[in-house]
């Protein structure tokens, strides 16, 4: 099995299991808290690498890749 099809399979029994104990928890649980699975440090590594944009600069970078596929903003 590939190991992209392998880290889905995890994925979504980690999600399964976190909507199946969810009734039974005074507290909701994230399926990541629930199961950390070795993949998940590489994807905060990767967050913290590209720093969050304000709403400003998001709203620039949405309305210039508009301008560049020919769009008008909404």
């Amino acid at each position: 099995m590939a190991e992209g099809a392998n880290r889905s399979e995890w994925e979504r029994m980690r999600l399964l299991g976190a909507i199946t104990i969810s009734p039974h928890v005074r507290k909701s649980i994230s399926p990541d808290k629930l199961l950390p699975l070795p993949w998940d440090a590489e994807v905060s590594k990767k967050s913290r690498e590209h720093p969050q944009l304000t709403a400003e600069e998001s709203e620039k970078r949405f309305n210039a890749l508009l301008e560049r596929i020919g769009e008008k903003a909404v």
